[in-house]
């Protein structure tokens, strides 16, 4: 006979309230927000509001992965369960605080896609994982084991979501206990309170209790309702690469081409008209799949690839067209990043989304990055960047007035002096990078660089 859900959930709530008392080691919670680390975040605020004051010894800590590329709606939802967990934590003095972790500026998906000209992940390249979720995560849960020398990380993961999840709970079981080893960090334990839970086993906990830190805000009925809008799974909280792939989850990124057709978004859509906004970002989120395996929209080399022509990637997609494309030991093509007209085409557009749908969809220093770059990649200068935010936002006459008169003096010293402008250019905007940074590591290497590669001819004529 299968247990009832308040056996499981007694059950829970005693391992939990076991594994708490024992030690002092932290606690790390990774929410998604999804149906199964909501019941994980809930079980553990009720563990330690029934707990009296003097025994809650240990900290919990509640970490959110923001992609920045995050379903509009989820995003929504998310920030509002966020807050309001913090607030009642704090007015009830409990041990336990929420943090977002978000990626480092250089790897966000659109510096890493628009910028450094990234395809679109797929299955075989998914370079957004690590990037966006893996590496955030890592780097807070190593600052808590650098601090206390270790963790234990729970996981909202259940045995009954897939066969491959149950292998992967399996994985580094320790025996004797409900924890398993980290995959990758030695001094981190993981435990998935319910991982013998069924899916109506978690529904049935939420739908008859509300959040205990906001019950008047009916957030698991909320919870419910994207859930009946949306099609697909969760995405949990990645922690490392044994975790599959968020293509299918309503909790994901709406700009995900992992999946040939984002289930999420097509379900969002099929509801009415109150998501009637998000139609445009369905169509570009399709165009930036299109493209991925378009030749004509990337360049025929890879950066790595050790036989590429020197300078290639300083001209345009358009003008390197002619150059033989290189081909896999299977004869494939190895296509390179997006051409320079298709990452400017996809800012632009992305831009007017933004404008249209009035929603946060690229921060101001992520073009900023985009635009460094460009720089970098193809030796344009600020004026290209300003060319597109103009189209979309209107004339900024004292900005370009400023830049102009900015660039007539640089061009007439490196006249007077005989270097090249371009060159230059790349090294103003490489000191500019590190102005924000504590530590100048590497930048001198990297000076040296630009000017060794000037030096010996790369593009320096091409300029």
């Amino acid at each position: 006979m299968l247990p009832s859900v308040d056996e499981l959930h007694d059950a829970c709530v005693r391992q939990l309230t076991q594994l708490y008392c024992r030690d002092e080691v932290p606690w790390v919670i990774g929410f998604s927000g999804g149906k199964d680390s909501s019941a994980v975040v809930q079980l553990v605020y009720r563990m330690l509001a029934d707990f009296p004051a003097g025994k809650r010894h240990k900290r919990v800590h509640v970490i959110a992965s923001d992609t920045l590329v995050e379903s509009p709606v989820v995003a929504a939802y998310l920030d509002e369960t966020l807050d309001s967990m913090q607030r009642g934590a704090r007015a009830q003095d409990l041990p336990l605080s929420v943090t977002k972790v978000v990626p480092a500026p250089q790897e966000t998906f659109w510096v890493m896609l628009l910028g450094r000209g990234y395809p679109s992940p797929n299955r075989f390249f998914r370079w957004c994982t690590e990037r966006l979720k893996i590496n955030p995560a890592t780097r807070y849960i190593q600052s808590e084991i650098d601090e206390w020398g270790s963790v234990i990380i729970l996981l909202g993961a259940r045995k009954a979501e897939s066969s491959s999840r149950a292998q992967v709970l399996e994985n580094h079981h320790i025996a004797g206990s409900h924890l398993r080893r980290h995959a990758t960090m030695p001094q981190a334990l993981v435990y998935a309170p319910i991982a013998d839970w069924g899916t109506h086993d978690v529904w049935s906990y939420l739908l008859v209790n509300e959040a205990p830190w906001a019950p008047e805000l009916r957030l698991n009925s909320k919870l419910r309702e994207l859930y009946r809008d949306g099609a697909g799974g969760e995405c949990p909280l990645v922690i490392d690469k044994s975790t599959p792939s968020c293509g299918q989850s309503r909790f994901g990124c709406w700009t995900c081409t992992v999946v040939d057709v984002d289930n999420s978004m097509e379900g969002f859509l099929e509801v009415g008209r109150q998501y009637e906004w998000m139609r445009p970002l369905a169509e570009y989120r399709n165009k930036l799949k299109s493209y991925r395996d378009d030749p004509s929209k990337r360049e025929k080399w890879r950066r790595n690839d050790p036989n590429r022509p020197r300078g290639w990637l300083h001209e345009s997609g358009r003008q390197t067209s002619e150059q033989p494309t290189a081909l896999d030991e299977d004869g494939y093509e190895m296509l390179g990043p997006f051409t320079l007209e298709v990452r400017m085409e996809l800012l632009e557009e992305l831009l007017h989304l933004q404008k249209e749908t009035g929603r946060t969809l690229i921060r101001p220093e992520e073009i900023e990055l985009i635009r460094r770059h460009w720089t970098e990649d193809y030796r344009v200068n600020e004026e290209a960047m300003l060319d597109i935010l103009e189209r979309v936002y209107g004339p900024a006459t004292r900005r370009r007035d400023h830049l102009r008169e900015e660039r007539g003096l640089l061009e007439e010293v490196c006249a007077r002096h005989s270097v090249d402008v371009l060159v230059v250019d790349r090294l103003i905007d490489l000191e500019r990078g590190y102005v924000t940074k504590l530590r100048k590591r590497n930048l001198f290497q990297a000076l040296d660089g630009i000017i060794e590669e000037w030096a010996a001819g790369d593009g320096a004529g091409e300029c």
